[in-house]
């Protein structure tokens, strides 16, 4: 055996005795009990007769904050407001794809606006409409429309248009996509 595999016997030899002892040394001495620090932004511990004196005074100035307080339930739910709301008329009719900033912004106009008041009732009726059904054809695709507004389930093409403004522009494979003026509206299919 040359010099240099000798020593590497050593070492190894004496980094095993260093890690057994270490294992022993862990394995039998007792395990410290953990303090806890005091931490600076609690306030000290009570002694027993400072929590007495404690809930004395809490009971003779009236218990909880809660209780302290001078509220009128009745006052307050007497101020409460409630507010008629349609969602479908006050929302803003913004494509979300469309970006916000940059030169293809687009303009946020209210479906709220005067201008805009002709189409707020198709909008809200093309919202509601559900697609029950696509046959996809690259040539001649058509969709089944469930009309809930009107109670309606029609069958329709590319081009197809609607008494109150609603145009079909184009049919996916799973997805219709309505158009009111310049709004447009894409519908997935509906699984059942």
């Amino acid at each position: 055996m040359n010099p240099k595999e000798r020593n590497k016997y050593i070492i190894a030899g004496v980094l095993g005795v260093v890690a057994v002892g270490l294992f022993i040394y862990q394995v039998t001495r007792p395990a410290p009990i953990p303090q806890m620090p005091d931490r600076p932004d609690r306030p000290p511990r009570q002694t027993p007769q400072q929590r007495q004196a404690a809930q004395t005074q809490s009971a003779t100035t009236g218990g909880s904050a809660f209780m302290q307080a001078e509220l009128d339930i009745d006052q307050l739910l007497a101020s409460v407001e409630e507010v008629d709301f349609n969602y479908d008329l006050e929302r803003l009719t913004r494509n979300p794809m469309t970006p916000l900033i940059g030169t293809s912004a687009g303009v946020i106009v209210s479906v709220d606006d005067p201008t805009r008041r002709d189409t707020s009732p198709a909008l809200a009726i093309a919202r509601s409409m559900v697609i029950t059904g696509i046959v996809y054809d690259s040539a001649e695709p058509m969709a089944v429309l469930d009309n809930k507004a009107e109670q309606l389930v029609e069958v329709v093409g590319i081009g197809h248009e609607f008494p109150i403004g609603i145009l079909v522009e184009s049919i996916e494979e799973s997805r219709v996509v309505l158009r009111v003026g310049d709004m447009r509206i894409p519908k997935l299919l509906e699984e059942q």
